[in-house]
Protein backbone atom coordinates (compact mmCIF):
# COMPACT_ATOMS: atom_id res chain seq x y z
CA UNK A 1 0.00 0.00 0.00
CA UNK A 2 2.60 2.29 0.84
CA UNK A 3 4.27 1.55 -2.37
CA UNK A 4 1.39 1.69 -4.24
CA UNK A 5 0.89 5.81 -2.53
CA UNK A 6 4.78 6.61 -3.43
CA UNK A 7 4.43 5.85 -7.12
CA UNK A 8 1.20 7.81 -7.18
CA UNK A 9 2.95 10.59 -5.32
CA UNK A 10 5.89 10.42 -7.68
CA UNK A 11 3.49 10.14 -11.03
CA UNK A 12 1.48 13.31 -9.49
CA UNK A 13 5.21 15.31 -9.23
CA UNK A 14 6.44 14.51 -12.46
CA UNK A 15 2.66 15.80 -14.14
CA UNK A 16 2.81 18.72 -11.93
CA UNK A 17 6.48 19.43 -12.61
CA UNK A 18 5.49 19.25 -16.40
CA UNK A 19 3.27 21.53 -16.07
CA UNK A 20 4.66 24.37 -14.37
CA UNK A 21 6.00 27.19 -15.90
CA UNK A 22 9.95 27.64 -16.27
CA UNK A 23 11.20 30.01 -12.99
CA UNK A 24 13.39 32.35 -15.71
CA UNK A 25 10.45 32.63 -17.99
CA UNK A 26 8.02 35.59 -17.75
CA UNK A 27 4.64 33.25 -16.81
CA UNK A 28 2.37 35.73 -19.12
CA UNK A 29 4.32 34.15 -21.65
CA UNK A 30 3.09 30.50 -21.43
CA UNK A 31 -0.56 32.29 -21.36
CA UNK A 32 0.06 32.63 -25.19
CA UNK A 33 -1.16 29.59 -28.28
CA UNK A 34 2.33 26.95 -27.96
CA UNK A 35 2.89 26.42 -31.75
CA UNK A 36 3.31 30.48 -31.99
CA UNK A 37 6.66 32.33 -32.00
CA UNK A 38 6.69 35.10 -29.63
CA UNK A 39 9.28 38.14 -29.43
CA UNK A 40 11.16 38.00 -26.10
CA UNK A 41 14.01 39.53 -24.45
CA UNK A 42 16.43 37.07 -23.06
CA UNK A 43 18.61 38.14 -20.52
CA UNK A 44 22.31 36.78 -19.79
CA UNK A 45 24.95 36.95 -17.09
CA UNK A 46 27.36 38.15 -19.50
CA UNK A 47 26.90 39.96 -23.24
CA UNK A 48 25.45 36.87 -25.39
CA UNK A 49 27.76 35.16 -27.66
CA UNK A 50 27.77 33.31 -31.41
CA UNK A 51 26.76 29.99 -29.25
CA UNK A 52 23.56 31.74 -27.27
CA UNK A 53 22.18 33.10 -30.54
CA UNK A 54 23.14 29.02 -32.62
CA UNK A 55 20.52 27.83 -29.62
CA UNK A 56 17.89 30.13 -30.31
CA UNK A 57 18.00 29.08 -33.80
CA UNK A 58 18.85 26.03 -33.67
CA UNK A 59 14.85 25.46 -31.76
CA UNK A 60 13.21 27.42 -34.33
CA UNK A 61 14.14 31.15 -33.43
CA UNK A 62 15.82 34.49 -34.57
CA UNK A 63 18.47 36.83 -33.60
CA UNK A 64 16.92 40.10 -33.90
CA UNK A 65 19.11 42.10 -32.17
CA UNK A 66 21.79 42.44 -29.02
CA UNK A 67 20.57 44.90 -25.93
CA UNK A 68 24.11 45.84 -24.72
CA UNK A 69 22.50 47.39 -21.41
CA UNK A 70 21.31 44.40 -19.90
CA UNK A 71 23.38 42.24 -21.48
CA UNK A 72 21.18 40.31 -23.34
CA UNK A 73 18.94 40.26 -27.18
CA UNK A 74 15.82 40.14 -28.56
CA UNK A 75 14.47 37.28 -30.30
CA UNK A 76 11.83 35.75 -31.91
CA UNK A 77 11.26 32.39 -30.15
CA UNK A 78 8.65 29.26 -30.89
CA UNK A 79 6.74 29.21 -27.12
CA UNK A 80 7.39 25.55 -26.69
CA UNK A 81 10.92 26.28 -27.11
CA UNK A 82 11.80 28.21 -24.31
CA UNK A 83 12.44 26.38 -21.27
CA UNK A 84 14.84 24.39 -23.24
CA UNK A 85 16.17 27.83 -23.89
CA UNK A 86 16.13 29.05 -20.43
CA UNK A 87 17.92 25.89 -19.11
CA UNK A 88 21.13 27.29 -20.56
CA UNK A 89 23.13 28.39 -17.25
CA UNK A 90 23.98 31.66 -18.75
CA UNK A 91 20.28 32.68 -19.24
CA UNK A 92 18.92 35.18 -16.60
CA UNK A 93 15.75 35.54 -17.47
CA UNK A 94 13.50 35.33 -20.18
CA UNK A 95 10.84 38.30 -21.03
CA UNK A 96 8.12 38.89 -23.51
CA UNK A 97 8.61 42.04 -25.56
CA UNK A 98 6.34 43.74 -23.96
CA UNK A 99 4.45 46.82 -25.77
CA UNK A 100 4.33 50.19 -23.84
CA UNK A 101 2.70 53.68 -24.55
CA UNK A 102 3.64 57.42 -23.72
CA UNK A 103 2.98 58.87 -20.94
CA UNK A 104 3.70 62.20 -19.00
CA UNK A 105 1.41 63.65 -16.27
CA UNK A 106 3.65 66.12 -13.79
CA UNK A 107 6.17 68.27 -14.36
CA UNK A 108 7.83 70.91 -12.87
CA UNK A 109 5.03 71.30 -9.71
CA UNK A 110 6.98 67.61 -8.54
CA UNK A 111 10.38 67.83 -8.77
CA UNK A 112 10.91 71.82 -7.67
CA UNK A 113 12.67 72.70 -11.07
CA UNK A 114 11.58 76.20 -10.64
CA UNK A 115 13.96 76.47 -7.40
CA UNK A 116 17.26 75.95 -9.74
CA UNK A 117 16.05 78.27 -12.80
CA UNK A 118 16.04 81.04 -9.60
CA UNK A 119 20.03 80.60 -9.43
CA UNK A 120 20.39 80.56 -12.83
CA UNK A 121 21.10 77.35 -14.24
CA UNK A 122 19.40 76.78 -17.31
CA UNK A 123 21.06 73.61 -18.54
CA UNK A 124 23.63 75.23 -20.48
CA UNK A 125 26.13 72.56 -22.30
CA UNK A 126 24.01 69.25 -20.29
CA UNK A 127 22.92 66.88 -22.61
CA UNK A 128 19.04 65.36 -22.28
CA UNK A 129 18.61 62.17 -24.13
CA UNK A 130 15.11 62.00 -24.70
CA UNK A 131 13.57 57.99 -25.54
CA UNK A 132 10.56 58.87 -26.93
CA UNK A 133 8.24 59.66 -30.37
CA UNK A 134 11.02 61.85 -31.94
CA UNK A 135 11.61 65.37 -31.64
CA UNK A 136 10.75 67.94 -34.44
CA UNK A 137 14.16 69.68 -34.81
CA UNK A 138 13.01 72.63 -36.40
CA UNK A 139 10.45 73.83 -33.78
CA UNK A 140 11.10 77.56 -33.24
CA UNK A 141 11.60 76.31 -29.14
CA UNK A 142 13.88 73.85 -30.18
CA UNK A 143 15.80 74.81 -33.02
CA UNK A 144 19.50 74.05 -32.95
CA UNK A 145 19.91 72.15 -30.24
CA UNK A 146 18.99 68.74 -31.48
CA UNK A 147 22.52 67.74 -32.03
CA UNK A 148 21.90 63.82 -32.07
CA UNK A 149 19.26 61.56 -33.65
CA UNK A 150 18.43 57.95 -34.06
CA UNK A 151 15.60 55.58 -34.94
CA UNK A 152 14.93 52.67 -33.36
CA UNK A 153 11.29 52.14 -34.41
CA UNK A 154 9.69 51.71 -37.42
CA UNK A 155 9.80 54.76 -40.17
CA UNK A 156 12.33 57.80 -40.18
CA UNK A 157 13.41 59.85 -37.52
CA UNK A 158 10.59 62.43 -37.58
CA UNK A 159 7.96 62.96 -34.79
CA UNK A 160 4.91 61.53 -36.68
CA UNK A 161 3.40 61.16 -32.98
CA UNK A 162 3.88 64.14 -31.42
CA UNK A 163 4.63 63.09 -27.71
CA UNK A 164 8.61 63.44 -27.75
CA UNK A 165 8.38 67.25 -29.03
CA UNK A 166 5.61 67.78 -26.34
CA UNK A 167 8.13 66.26 -23.82
CA UNK A 168 11.36 68.18 -25.14
CA UNK A 169 9.39 71.26 -24.83
CA UNK A 170 9.01 70.83 -21.46
CA UNK A 171 12.25 69.52 -20.77
CA UNK A 172 14.13 72.48 -22.42
CA UNK A 173 11.70 74.68 -24.91
CA UNK A 174 13.17 78.01 -24.85
CA UNK A 175 9.79 79.80 -24.89
CA UNK A 176 10.63 81.62 -28.52
CA UNK A 177 6.94 80.51 -30.08
CA UNK A 178 5.51 82.41 -27.40
CA UNK A 179 7.43 85.45 -27.21
CA UNK A 180 6.03 88.56 -28.36
CA UNK A 181 2.86 90.93 -27.88
CA UNK A 182 0.59 88.84 -29.77
CA UNK A 183 0.64 86.15 -26.99
CA UNK A 184 -0.46 86.22 -23.43
CA UNK A 185 1.70 83.69 -21.63
CA UNK A 186 5.45 83.23 -22.07
CA UNK A 187 5.85 79.13 -22.24
CA UNK A 188 9.22 77.69 -21.27
CA UNK A 189 10.55 74.26 -20.34
CA UNK A 190 12.39 73.64 -17.13
CA UNK A 191 15.88 73.94 -18.39
CA UNK A 192 15.69 76.10 -21.95
CA UNK A 193 19.52 75.74 -23.07
CA UNK A 194 19.61 71.72 -22.97
CA UNK A 195 20.93 69.77 -25.73
CA UNK A 196 18.65 66.88 -27.16
CA UNK A 197 19.90 64.03 -28.06
CA UNK A 198 16.47 62.51 -30.14
CA UNK A 199 16.07 58.55 -29.47
CA UNK A 200 13.11 57.48 -31.46
CA UNK A 201 11.57 54.39 -29.97
CA UNK A 202 7.65 55.17 -31.09
CA UNK A 203 6.23 54.70 -33.88
CA UNK A 204 3.77 57.55 -35.52
CA UNK A 205 1.39 55.46 -33.30
CA UNK A 206 2.86 56.12 -30.23
CA UNK A 207 3.58 52.55 -29.68
CA UNK A 208 6.86 51.14 -28.98
CA UNK A 209 8.37 48.04 -27.62
CA UNK A 210 10.56 47.00 -24.60
CA UNK A 211 14.01 46.09 -27.15
CA UNK A 212 13.44 49.26 -28.69
CA UNK A 213 13.76 51.13 -25.51
CA UNK A 214 16.64 49.33 -24.36
CA UNK A 215 18.59 49.56 -27.45
CA UNK A 216 17.96 53.53 -27.22
CA UNK A 217 19.31 53.14 -23.79
CA UNK A 218 22.06 51.18 -24.70
CA UNK A 219 23.46 53.82 -27.52
CA UNK A 220 22.43 56.89 -25.16
CA UNK A 221 25.04 55.32 -22.43
CA UNK A 222 27.63 55.15 -25.36
CA UNK A 223 27.12 58.52 -26.38
CA UNK A 224 27.08 59.98 -22.44
CA UNK A 225 30.81 61.30 -22.88
CA UNK A 226 30.39 62.43 -26.28
CA UNK A 227 27.48 64.72 -25.92
CA UNK A 228 27.77 64.77 -22.15
CA UNK A 229 24.71 63.11 -21.46
CA UNK A 230 23.45 64.30 -17.94
CA UNK A 231 19.73 62.94 -18.16
CA UNK A 232 17.46 60.45 -19.85
CA UNK A 233 14.13 61.24 -20.09
CA UNK A 234 11.40 58.00 -20.54
CA UNK A 235 7.86 59.49 -20.59
CA UNK A 236 6.81 55.77 -21.29
CA UNK A 237 4.83 52.94 -19.32
CA UNK A 238 2.35 49.69 -19.88
CA UNK A 239 0.74 48.03 -17.46
CA UNK A 240 1.98 45.41 -15.34
CA UNK A 241 1.64 41.68 -17.20
CA UNK A 242 4.19 39.59 -14.98
CA UNK A 243 6.75 39.25 -12.07
CA UNK A 244 9.79 39.02 -14.19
Amino acid sequence: MHRFLLQLLLILVSVVTGLAAHPKVSRDIHNGPSGSNVDVIIQYKRMPQARHHALVTSRGGSHKRDLGAIHGAHYSVPVNALDHIANDPDVVGIHPDRTLNALNDVTVATTGANLASGFGLDGAGIGVAVIDSGIVNDHPDLKGRVVYEQNFAAGDTKDHYGHGSHVAGIIGGNGNKSSGLQYSRFLRGIAPNVNFIDLRALDATGAGSDSNVIAAITTAINLRAKYNIRVLNLSLGRGLTGSQ
